[in-house]
């Protein structure tokens, strides 16, 4: 009988996972076994954050690296959960509009819009004025999409407003 990969396990389980906790959201989960060891890759557009997600894929990470002492760490495997060296995560923006077009019916000119109001800025193109300290308006959009758990099929139109927050703007929802 031949022994399966623990990381292809791992990425099964944790897309099993995923879809419980998250059942409207699409994840790409893949494993992949190379010489210096083994990755599990998770994607997904909008939908739960980084954080979130975190909180289910951290227990299929089986390696910790501590930067101070440069070293590697292993936990051991469950055989029956999988695992990987490395589990990385990534959520993506791909219809939010941050290439060139961002203010064009997107997410992003949609919240920009909303941050210059609020701070008495103008609203025109790729807006470099300084929102915080040195964050551009870009890069404040960008803080904002980060932080913010967005439900299955959202667009542009669910945005009621942004306020600020303690930890920067936020996203008011209709």
């Amino acid at each position: 009988m031949k022994k399966k990969n623990m990381s292809v396990v791992g990425a099964a389980n944790l897309r099993k996972e995923l879809k419980q906790q998250f059942p409207d959201i699409e994840f790409s989960v893949r494993s992949a076994s190379y010489s210096g060891g083994t990755s599990i890759y998770v994607s997904w557009e909008f939908g739960p954050t980084e954080k979130e997600v975190a909180e289910i894929s951290d227990k299929y990470s089986l390696c910790v690296f501590d930067p101070v002492q440069d070293l590697r760490t292993y936990r051991e495997c469950d055989p029956l959960r999988g695992g990987a060296a490395y589990v990385l995560t990534g959520r993506s923006y791909k219809t939010a509009g941050l290439d060139n077009r961002w203010w064009e019916d997107s997410i992003c000119g949609v919240l920009g819009n909303l941050i210059c109001r609020k701070l008495g800025l103008s609203e025109t193109d790729n807006n470099p004025c300084l929102c915080r300290g040195e964050v551009t308006l870009k890069g404040a959009v960008k803080q904002v999409l980060s932080k913010t758990s967005f439900p299955s099929g959202f667009s542009a139109e669910d945005v009621a407003d942004v306020v600020p927050g303690d930890d920067g703007w936020v996203i008011q929802f209709k």
